[in-house]
This record gives structure tokens, C-alpha cells and sequence, in this order.
């Protein structure tokens, strides 16, 4: 396998990308032409560009050229959907419908009559090559080239044809290498001893791993004590934070200078992390000074983190390393392969401990590549590096959100529905005051006929409850926030009315059309008008973009309140306070922002509610409607548990807006995401 000195002195890296971030070899534009003439004349300049020198290289067929049209059209939507390259079966699945969508295109054709006719004439004749003999020419021409294995004997080429495992990949050049060189990387902050006689990089021994405790939040702060990288992998409310301050603070005892840095994908999540170290430091830190180095820690985003110059001016990068001992990074699901490269290029392999936190049975990042997910396989080749928690404190395992999540997660289809109407069927049985609250209350809305305003009549009954909870919170607290002067009282009815609307979660697949962010968001919009609340005043909302400044980031949520009454009888001005940092901030100054009485599922990664709604996709076709995106929402509830001495525990809610299509597709469809990097990593590696 290529070392990391080899690659950077290597003339086959991949290309830089052009000016508008794509490679140089893929086009931006459609690929599927309507005609093979269209076809031709997209893919003449990269032939004649990488077909040897100019007018000697071998020329590709018509039928080639098309084959090829098809194969960089899958591959570019494979990215698009999040994998980092093709497989085989995906381009065989287009290129058996090439020969139709260029019939149905040509009729449609901007050309020429004569070119119309052409086009409809060899509509017939067309038939895409199959893959092996597509990558034959392709190698021919020199456009391709075989990846076995051997870093050292791949060619050159703009399309990298990975034939080292089960199963045959495509990759743009560039995108093989990203994932080769992030692969390298890893691979040498988990195992710097290689060359001290560990065979091929597999860390401990036999007799290391069997002596690991086996209590997940021991055995955490045994690898963060031996291990470069520690990765802790848990759903949600295992305690992942909790953990990791529980490592920091092991760390600081034994190295009590120690840089510290904390850092996730979003300013919600690096905020939430924050907040977790700073209120379990005293709980968790014996030593008073080792606490209040915690307490006294910030977190940021990754991008800010690899943005801010350093002491010596430099901006953290391969060239010059974050200047930090330990690197904490929360919520590490989110990660995509782009910003994975970036932030592993700016680690020093030779001081930096890494610890990941993360779900990898949450949603994936937006962006390509599933880089958590394939760190935290218990069977691949970081296993001795993983710490698994398995007990969530947000819901019990025992109770109905434990249970039910538990089945979506593990793709039992049947297993779903059976509970869903069963539980479904006891929450018709109680009425609200009869309800003994041992346990989560689920009811499943199955009628997704839309009555007005794009929502079904069962989820206008929902939102309903919910707005009259919340415009009772409004009342309860508007004359004080509106007409006090106390800085101490306007701040409890501001948190008081915060809690009340963040107690509910209104979590939906789609931001736009019917059981939507936006349906949402106009209904609770409307019922707050009827009430007489006009303006943005007693809206909910979301920002979305970051503002250093204001120290307030993409995914922040808060509510728009009077301001304070001012002495000289000037108008009060809104002002929009935030529960997670307990801050008043000017309406006027806020980041760009929507209103978030739901938000998408997506977006709801790493909150919890009380009560939550979710809405899936009304098509039961949708490709929103994944195991993974249902699993996600259904653990956003929260039950709280009561103060000593008042009653235990009281068992958060859920409700389900979808028909059985749309659940069975949903659990019975995991996110598939295709890329190499479980396979790199596993790979024989050489420091």
C-alpha cells in the first residue's frame, strides 16, 4: 500500500479541481442526450484530450460514447444521492434504458430537422456496450484505469475502476484519491506503531483486547489513555458526552496543559456539546482545577475551527497542523468525505488524540461518503478503537420508543407495524385524564388524505393542541416580558415560554408541499394571527447562517419576544431569546432565519422533545422515506425524569403521520450509500 510520502511526492495524484470545485473530467451538464450525435459532441474534447496525443489515440465508437454518457451520468448522481463512486449495477440499470430515453428525448430535440431525423433514425440501432466491454475501451483509449489493490502500479486516468474487492466500483479519479488519502490518514493516527512489529497495522494483541473492560464507558476511557483515535458510538441519550468528559478529564489529570479543542459539523451541535461538558464537569472531575478547565472550554464549528489562524497566523491545513492535544468532535455522523479530508489533513498524526462521537444509525451527511459509519464497524479493521454504547437514558429500552425504535433500526417490517397498531390502539383507549404515564403514548395516523392548508385533518387536530399549549405559555408571559424592567423575571418568562414550545417537535420529511416544514409552519402561523398576535413577535425560529459575532449558528432556535421597556418611552424593539445559551439577542441583528415551528428531520439531529410529531412523505416512492430517516425522528422524544420525591419518570409522546406504504418502504429501505473507504481502511498499510 502507497504511504503517505509516496502519495505526496507522486505525479499520479489527482487533478486539481477547476474553478467551480468539479473535476475537470465531469461535465456539469446533463449527460443523457437526445440524440447520439448530442452524445458525440459532449464527450469529443475529453476523448481527443485523453486519448493519447492529439489525433493518434484510438477513437471510442458511437455506441461507446453513449455507454460513456450513461456511465458519467450515474456517477454523478450517485453523488449527488452521497456515494463517492458507482457501482457496476447502477450504470447496467441506466445504460438497459438508454436506448428509450433517447427515443423519448429526441422527439423534444432543440436541433435541426435533419438532426431530429438522424437522431430518431439511430434511436434504433443504439445499444449501450456492456460495463466490461465499456471499461475495456475505455481502458483502450486510456480514460480508465484498474485499481487492484497496488497504490503504486495504478495509472493515471480520469476514471478509476476499483476492482480490489466483491463487488466493482467506478470513481472519478480525484474522488479515489480523496478517499485513499483519508484512508492513509486515519490509518496512521490509529496505528503509529506499525513499524514496531504490529503486523499490518492491527493494533493491540489478542491477549490487549480480550483485558479491555467490557462496560463501554470504561473501556472509552482505557482506549482515550492508549489510543490515538478513540471513536464512541451510541443512539441517542447514551450518554456519549457525559463519556467524553469523563475522558477529558482523565486526560487533563494525567497532562494537565493540554490544548483542547471541541468542534461539530453545526453551531447547534458544537453548542449542545458545550453545554453537556460544562454541566457534568463538577460531576464528573474530582479535582477542582481539572473542572474548571472544562467549564471553561468552548466549542466550535469544524469549518470555523480550520478557518481561525492560529497563534503564528497560519490557518490549521496539512502545512501547519491545529495546534491541539485532543480533538473532540461531536455529532461526527454529519461528516461528509469533503470536510473529512480537511479536517484529518489538518491533524498532526504525531501529537493529536482524536475522539468521535456519533450515530451511525442516524441520517448521513448531506454531502457524500459515509465516513462515520464506516469508522465505527465493529467488525472492520478500527474495531479495537471503538467504544459501543448501547443504554439510552433518553427513553427505556423496555418502553414503547425503546421497543419500536429498536425494530425500525433493525428493518423488521412486520414486527413495525404489529406495534405501531398496537400501540396505536391502546392510545385510543385512554382519554388524556385517564392516562397513568407508565409508559410512551404512540398513536399512528394512517389517513393521509390532505384537508386544507396541506395538512391532513388528524395533524390539524395535532398542531391544534399544540398551539394551545403554547399561545397559553404567550399569555401566561407577555405582560412581563412586555412591561418589565427586571432583567431577572423577563429572563424566567422567557426560558418558561422557551420550554413550553420546545417541549413539542413537529419533525417532517419535506420542506415544501403537503405535510411539509412549510404547511406546518403557515398553519401555527395562521392560528397565532386568529389570536391577534401579529408580526414575528411569539413566532418560533431557526437561523440559517452563521454570525461569528453574535455568536449564534445555523440550527440555532429561539423565539421572538418584546424587548425590554425603554425609560425614555422610545419603542421597544423585538428582541429573540435563545434557551440554549440563555441570551437575549436584537431581532434587527439576527442572521438570516425561518420560522420553526417544524423543522425537517434532518435538522433534528442531536434535539429532543417531549411530545414529537412526524410527518413522512405523503408518496410512498418518495426516496425520503428510509429506516434511517424514520429512526432518527422517532428518537428525537424525551422522557423526563422528575425530581426525587415527585414521580419518577414522565414518558414523552409520539405521533405518526404515514400510511402503511410509506412505513413499510421507510423501514424496509436503509440508506445504501456506495463508496471504498471500510474497504481502504482494511487494506494492507504501511506507515
Amino acid at each position: 500500500m502507497m504511504t503517505e510520502e509516496m502519495m505526496k511526492d507522486d505525479k499520479r495524484q489527482a487533478p486539481e479541481a477547476a474553478a467551480d470545485g468539479k473535476s475537470q473530467y465531469v461535465s456539469t451538464q446533463p449527460i443523457v442526450r437526445p440524440s447520439a450525435r448530442a452524445a458525440a459532441r459532449l464527450f469529443s474534447e475529453i476523448v481527443r484530450r485523453n486519448a493519447g496525443e492529439p489525433g493518434k489515440g484510438e477513437a471510442l465508437t458511437e455506441n461507446e460514447v453513449l455507454s460513456l454518457s450513461v456511465l458519467l451520468e450515474a456517477l454523478e448522481r450517485a453523488r449527488d444521492e452521497g456515494s463517492v463512486c458507482l457501482g457496476v449495477k447502477r450504470y447496467i440499470a441506466l445504460a438497459e434504458g438508454l436506448k428509450k430515453a433517447i427515443a423519448a428525448h429526441a422527439a423534444d430535440s432543440d436541433e435541426s430537422a435533419d438532426a431530429d431525423a438522424n437522431a430518431n433514425a439511430n434511436a434504433s440501432d443504439v445499444q449501450p456496450v456492456t460495463f466490461d466491454a465499456l471499461a475495456s475501451a475505455l481502458m483502450r483509449t486510456r480514460l480508465a484505469a484498474n485499481y487492484r489493490g497496488r497504490i503504486e502500479t495504478l495509472e493515471s486516468a480520469p476514471i478509476i475502476i476499483d476492482r480490489s474487492g466483491a463487488q466493482v466500483h467506478v470513481y472519478s479519479e480525484r474522488s479515489f484519491y480523496d478517499e485513499y488519502r483519508l484512508a492513509c490518514r486515519i490509518l496512521a493516527l490509529a496505528f503509529p506503531d506499525v513499524e514496531k512489529g504490529t503486523k499490518k497495522g492491527e493494533g493491540k494483541t489478542a491477549a490487549e483486547k480480550a483485558s479491555l473492560p467490557k462496560d463501554p464507558a470504561q473501556r472509552a476511557l482505557a482506549l482515550a489513555s492508549s489510543e490515538r483515535l478513540l471513536v464512541v458510538s451510541g443512539g441517542p441519550g447514551t450518554g456519549k458526552t457525559t463519556i467524553v468528559t469523563s475522558v477529558l478529564a482523565k486526560l487533563l489529570a494525567a497532562q494537565p496543559d493540554a490544548r483542547i479543542a471541541l468542534a461539530a459539523p453545526t453551531g447547534k451541535a458544537a453548542g449542545r456539546m458545550q453545554q453537556a461538558v460544562h454541566g457534568t464537569a463538577r460531576r464528573v472531575a474530582s479535582d477542582p482545577a481539572v473542572a474548571a478547565r472544562l467549564e471553561a472550554l468552548t466549542a466550535s464549528t469544524i469549518h470555523r475551527l480550520l478557518m481561525t489562524p492560529q497563534d503564528d497566523g497560519s490557518r490549521p491545513g496539512k502545512d501547519s497542523p491545529l495546534d491541539a492535544d485532543i480533538l473532540v468532535v461531536d455529532e461526527s455522523s454529519m461528516i461528509d468525505m469533503g470536510l473529512a479530508i480537511r479536517l484529518f489533513d489538518a491533524i498532526d498524526l504525531t501529537r493529536t488524540r482524536v475522539v468521535l462521537l456519533g450515530d451511525r444509525h442516524q441520517l448521513a451527511a448531506v454531502g457524500p461518503g459515509s465516513v462515520f459509519a464506516d469508522l465505527s464497524d465493529t467488525e472492520g479493521r478500527l474495531k479495537g478503537h471503538i467504544a459501543e454504547l448501547t443504554v439510552s437514558h433518553r427513553f427505556a429500552a423496555d418502553k414503547a420508543i425503546g421497543e419500536l425504535s429498536a425494530c425500525v433500526n433493525a428493518g423488521q417490517v412486520e414486527t413495525v407495524f404489529e406495534k405501531l397498531k398496537a400501540l396505536d390502539a391502546i392510545a385510543a383507549s385512554q382519554k388524556p385524564e385517564e392516562r397513568d404515564n407508565s409508559d410512551n403514548i404512540v398513536r399512528w395516523h394512517r389517513e393521509q388524505t390532505i384537508a386544507s392548508e396541506g395538512l391532513t385533518r388528524e395533524a390539524h387536530v395535532w398542531l391544534s393542541r399544540m398551539m394551545q399549549s403554547i399561545i397559553a405559555a404567550i399569555k401566561a408571559h407577555r405582560v412581563v416580558l412586555e412591561t418589565s424592567t427586571d432583567e431577572a423575571a423577563r429572563l424566567k418568562a422567557a426560558q418558561a415560554l422557551a420550554r413550553t414550545m420546545r417541549a413539542f417537535g413537529v419533525l417532517a420529511a419535506q420542506r415544501r408541499g403537503p405535510m411539509s416544514v412549510e404547511a406546518v409552519n403557515r398553519a401555527a402561523d395562521a392560528r397565532l394571527t386568529q389570536e391577534g398576535f401579529i408580526g414575528a413577535r411569539w413566532r418560533q425560529i431557526i437561523v440559517r447562517s452563521n454570525d461569528p459575532v453574535l455568536e449564534l449558528y445555523n440550527g440555532d432556535v429561539g423565539v421572538v419576544v418584546s424587548g425590554a421597556p425603554a425609560q425614555t418611552g422610545e419603542p421597544v424593539s423585538d428582541e429573540v431569546f435563545f434557551l440554549d445559551s440563555g441570551r437575549f439577542v436584537k431581532a434587527g441583528l439576527l442572521p438570516t432565519s425561518d420560522a420553526a415551528f417544524a423543522i425537517t428531520i434532518h435538522q433534528s439531529q442531536g434535539s429532543e422533545y417531549h411530545h414529537v410529531a412526524v410527518l413522512m412523505p405523503t408518496e410512498a416512492d418518495s426516496p425520503l422515506a428510509t429506516r434511517e430517516l424514520l429512526y432518527t425522528a422517532m428518537t428525537r422524544v424525551s422522557d423526563v425524569r422528575l425530581p426525587e420525591g415527585k414521580g419518577g419518570t414522565e414518558y414523552g409522546t409520539l405521533d405518526v403521520f404515514a400510511d402503511d406504504k410509506v412505513i413499510e418502504r421507510a423501514v424496509a429501505t436503509p440508506v445504501t450509500r456506495e463508496g471504498g473507504l471500510g474497504e481502504r481502511l482494511a487494506e494492507d498499510f504501511k506507515r
